[in-house]
């Protein structure tokens, strides 16, 4: 047991980041204990919900969410740049990027989809 394991007990370190990336904007997520709780949560009246789909691209402010594989709780990023219909920018917590900012295929890596906020 060591400190990176109670924090992960308490509240998932990358929904934690999209629960600050969103308050300055009044957009107020609950804390989760898993990523994946902010797509099954019925969040409605902030985001409407896009599965994903080749045939839809994210916007800058969405929020991508990834399926959880093995023990994983999954994963959320915010979508910064859209560079192409294959090639956005995320910015994300709790990856192996150094600073935490990544282009990615939005149609791959296990993308359930993403999250439009009503308001930004």
């Amino acid at each position: 047991f060591n400190r990176l394991s109670a924090i992960k007990l308490t509240c998932d370190l990358s929904a934690e980041f999209a629960r600050r990336w969103y308050a300055p904007r009044h957009i107020y997520l609950p804390k989760v204990s898993k990523a994946i709780d902010l797509w099954t949560l019925p969040l409605n009246s902030l985001f409407t919900y896009i599965v994903n789909s080749e045939d839809k691209i994210p916007c800058v402010g969405d929020m991508m969410v990834w399926k959880p594989t093995n023990d994983h709780a999954g994963h959320v990023a915010i979508v910064i740049s859209v560079l192409s219909p294959q090639s956005i920018i995320i910015a994300e917590q709790n990856t192996a990027a150094a600073n935490g900012i990544r282009t990615i295929n939005p149609h791959g890596y296990s993308i359930l989809g993403w999250m439009h906020p009503r308001r930004l």
